[in-house]
């Protein structure tokens, strides 16, 4: 019995650390101008049952900051985040090592978001 709990434990504690959610994010202020700018994505289980139990929460900045988009970000694993935004296109990204890189398709913009706080925390 207490083998079969161990490797519960042990089997929760793998996928836990798998997990893609959080705050991923390269908004900054620019040192001259005092502009924002880059782009925060937070990743996030919504609860919703079926095949599309996640969210994306995306915030663009340049120059000045954007109205965050709640987009759907169905099947995101770590060697696949994959959302659209209304105005940009389909997001196609990988997180490796605790980094979200990924660029919008339709434009070739490259985004490099290191997960941790939120700008605005």
């Amino acid at each position: 019995m207490k083998k079969l709990i161990l490797l519960i434990f042990l089997s929760v504690s793998a996928h836990a650390s798998e997990r893609i959610y959080g705050i991923y994010s390269s908004l900054q202020v620019h040192p001259e101008s005092g502009d924002i700018g880059g782009m925060e994505v937070l990743i996030l289980h919504d609860g919703r049952p079926g095949q599309c139990s996640d969210s994306a929460l995306v915030q663009i900045a340049e120059g000045w900051v954007q109205m965050p988009n709640l987009v759907d970000c169905c099947h995101c694993t770590n060697a696949n985040i994959e959302f659209s935004l209304p105005k940009l296109g389909t997001f196609k990204g990988v997180i490796e090592n605790g980094v979200l890189n990924g660029e919008f398709m339709e434009s070739g913009w490259r985004h490099s978001l290191p997960k941790g706080k939120s700008f605005w925390q």
